[in-house]
C-alpha cells in the first residue's frame, strides 16, 4: 500500500487563491480504506513487452508529472527541479539540468523548447541542448506542463487562469479566465492544440476551445451537467485535455459523461454517461476510457455505442489508455503496466517496474510506449 496509490486530488478555494488542498481517495491500495484491489489474473499472453531501456529521474511526489517524446528524445521531470533529456531508442542521457525550483508542471515540448512550470508561477523554457532560454512568471502555481505551437507557449495556473506566451521571449500575449467552483479536481490540466485552436478541459463538465493567437473565446461545449446533493457529488470536472485528430475531441468527465466533439463548431457528437478523472485514448474508430474505479471501456466514435469493457483491474487506480495499433495500453497504483487487445478488451501481455504508481497516460514511443512512475523511474516498453 503506497501514498502515491492513485488520489484525486480536491482544491477548495474560498474567495482568492489562498486555498486547502485534500485528498478524495477512490478505493484503497490503489482505492480508499476498505477498497480491496482487485489480484492480477493469469492469462496466456499474446503479445511480446519487453523494457528497452530504464532511467531514473527522480520522484514525482503527488503531482502528475507527465513525460514528452519529441525529435527521438524523450524529457522528464522529477518535481525537485530535475529534467533529463534521453535517446529515445537507447535511453542514453543527452542533458541533465537542475531547476532549483519545486515542479508542479512537466514537461511540455513544442516550438524547439522544452518547458517546465513551477508551484511559485514561473514558466521556465529550455532549448532542446538543456540551456535556459527563458523565464515568465505568471498569476499562480502552474498546474499540468506548458505546451508550445504556433508561437505561442499556453500554461495553465491553479487559480483557474490560462496564458498565452511568446514563445521566444515568455512575453505575456494573453489572458483568459476560468470561472471556478469551490471545490474542483486536480488532474492532467495541459492544454492540447489542434491547428491554430487551443483546447482545455474544464470544471463543471466544459470543454474550452481558444484561439492560440488572440486568446478569444471560440466556443465553449458542455459534456456534463454537475448534479448531487453536496459540493463532492456535484463535481463533474473534465480533469485532463481533451484527445484531438482532424475533425473531433473526445473527453470524460468525472461522474458526467463521455462525449466526442465536432471541432469546428463545438457541437457535441455524441455523448453517454461515464465517468474519468484521466484522459482518453483515441484511435481512428474506438474512444477509450479508464473509470475511477479501474474499469477500462471501449466506445465506437462514431455513435458512442459500447464495444467492450475489462473489468480485472478494479481499484487497481489505472491510468489513462493510449492506443497503439492493436492494443490499448494502460498502467496502474502498482506500476504494473497491462497491454489490453484493443478488439476486444482482453488482457495479451503485462510488465512490472519499479512498484510504485504510474499516474500519468503511457506515451507513444518507439516501437512502444514510455512510462513514468511516481517513483521516479522512466521505462520505456516495446509492444509486439
Amino acid at each position: 500500500m503506497r501514498a502515491a496509490m492513485s488520489m484525486l486530488a480536491l482544491s477548495r478555494w474560498p474567495g482568492r487563491l489562498a486555498a486547502l488542498v485534500i485528498a478524495l481517495a477512490l478505493g484503497a491500495c490503489g482505492g480508499g480504506a476498505g477498497v480491496k484491489p482487485n489480484e492480477l489474473m493469469d492469462f496466456t499472453a499474446t503479445a511480446q513487452t519487453a523494457v528497452a531501456w530504464r532511467a531514473s529521474v527522480g520522484g514525482s511526489k503527488h503531482y502528475l508529472l507527465t513525460p514528452a517524446v519529441a525529435g527521438g528524445t524523450v524529457y522528464a521531470a522529477s518535481s525537485d527541479g530535475h529534467i533529463v533529456a534521453l535517446d529515445e531508442s537507447n535511453g542514453r542521457q543527452r542533458w541533465r539540468t537542475a531547476a532549483k525550483e519545486l515542479l508542479t508542471g512537466a514537461v511540455g515540448v513544442g516550438e524547439g523548447l522544452i518547458l517546465a512550470g513551477t508551484r511559485k508561477g514561473a514558466v521556465l523554457a529550455y532549448g532542446t541542448d538543456g540551456k535556459p532560454l527563458w523565464r515568465s512568471q505568471v498569476s499562480s502555481e502552474v498546474v499540468g506542463a506548458p505546451q508550445a505551437a504556433r508561437g505561442t507557449v499556453v500554461v495553465r495556473t491553479v487559480d483557474g487562469r490560462i496564458f498565452g506566451l511568446e514563445a521566444t521571449s515568455g512575453e505575456r500575449r494573453w489572458e483568459h479566465q476560468v470561472l471556478l467552483p469551490s471545490l474542483l479536481l486536480r488532474g492532467d490540466a495541459r492544454v492540447e492544440f489542434a491547428g491554430s485552436t487551443i483546447l482545455a478541459g474544464l470544471p463543471g463538465g466544459r470543454v474550452l476551445a481558444l484561439d492560440v493567437a488572440s486568446g478569444d473565446v471560440l466556443w465553449e461545449s458542455i459534456v456534463a451537467q454537475p448534479t448531487g446533493d453536496n459540493e463532492i457529488e456535484r463535481i463533474a470536472d473534465i480533469a485532463a485535455p481533451p484527445a484531438v485528430d482532424d475533425e473531433q475531441a473526445c473527453a470524460a468527465a468525472y461522474q458526467g459523461r463521455i462525449a466526442c466533439i465536432e471541432l469546428q463548431r463545438g457541437a457535441v457528437l455524441w455523448a453517454r454517461d461515464g465517468s474519468s478523472s484521466a484522459r482518453v485514448g483515441i484511435d481512428p474508430v474506438t474512444v477509450y476510457v479508464s473509470a475511477p474505479d479501474g474499469v477500462v471501456s471501449a466506445y465506437d466514435r462514431q455513435t458512442g455505442a459500447s464495444l467492450w469493457k475489462q473489468d480485472k483491474l478494479l481499484n487497481r487506480s489505472v491510468s489513462g489508455p493510449v492506443a497503439m495499433g492493436d492494443f490499448v495500453i494502460v498502467g496502474d497504483y502498482d506500476g504494473y503496466v497491462h497491454v489490453l487487445d484493443a478488439e476486444d478488451g482482453a488482457f495479451v501481455a503485462r510488465l512490472s517496474t519499479d512498484g510504485s504508481a504510474i499516474v500519468a497516460p503511457p506515451m507513444r514511443a518507439g516501437p512502444g510506449v514510455v512510462v513514468q512512475t511516481s517513483g521516479g523511474g522512466l521505462y520505456a516498453i516495446s509492444v509486439k
